[in-house]
């Protein structure tokens, strides 16, 4: 792991101001984001226990025209069929990693957007919160996805190829044109796999970017703190 120093001994060096600023920017933009992302996850991981029955799972019914006209002793011409708006995906493991997910991202984001404020006024304590909890954020990512992939896609795939049969078997199709569930269970699971590597991949570009960044000398020494007054970083 890098280290940093706020306080590089080389004189010479002409602050940065602006990529600080640039940072903090950045920042308040990503939390906000993520507040998105997170409202979204809080509204799923509601919805998907909200019901208790059927372990958990929410079941809609709804009516679809038989594709053959009845006779008219039989005015019936509809049937009720059970499907799962979720298509699996309120699988019990995988709400429980997604409250798991939400909480510690949540954390994650509210000291983000804070040193995203520090950072725009140049706060040595923001550049260096910021430096460290991007060590922490891009962790985080790691164990997320690795969690995600070992321990919720074996039954998340499972639970969705099971939901795809029924919704298919619900529809009225033959049982020899309904594709066997290990092909959905190996579809989901390959889904799911690149799911993984996504959480770690993606999310970690800003925090790296960041800490190669803040371990400039410029920019180190464009942040204001006790040993520094914000007339000094100017010149």
């Amino acid at each position: 792991m890098s280290s940093i120093d706020f306080d590089p001994p080389v004189s010479s060096i002409r602050p940065r101001p602006g990529l600080v600023k640039g940072l903090g920017i950045a920042n308040i933009i990503f939390a906000i984001f993520g507040v998105v992302f997170l409202f979204t996850s809080v509204i799923w991981i509601i919805a998907g226990l909200s019901d208790p029955k059927t372990e958990g799972k929410v079941v809609v019914t709804a009516t679809v025209s038989s594709p053959v006209a009845p006779p008219v002793a039989k005015p019936s011409g509809t049937k009720s069929i059970a499907i799962n708006p979720f298509i699996g995906m309120d699988d019990p493991i995988f709400l429980q990693f997604l409250v798991i997910d939400t909480v510690s991202g949540a954390v994650v984001i509210a000291f983000m957007f804070a040193f995203g404020i520090g950072m725009l006024n140049l706060k040595r304590w923001a550049g260096q919160g910021w430096f460290w909890l991007s060590w922490l954020a891009i962790i985080r990512n790691f164990l997320i996805g690795g969690y995600f992939i070992i321990g919720v896609s074996p039954s998340l795939s499972s639970t969705m190829a099971k939901a795809v049969i029924e919704m298919f078997q619900a529809q009225g199709m033959p049982p020899g044109r309904v594709p066997p569930i290990q092909e959905f269970t190996r579809i989901y699971s390959i889904m799911c796999l690149i799911g993984g590597a996504c959480m770690v991949v993606f999310p970690s570009i800003y925090p790296t970017i960041s800490i190669w960044l803040l371990s400039r000398p410029s920019v180190q020494r464009a942040l204001v703190g006790k040993n520094r007054s914000p007339e000094e970083h100017l010149s």
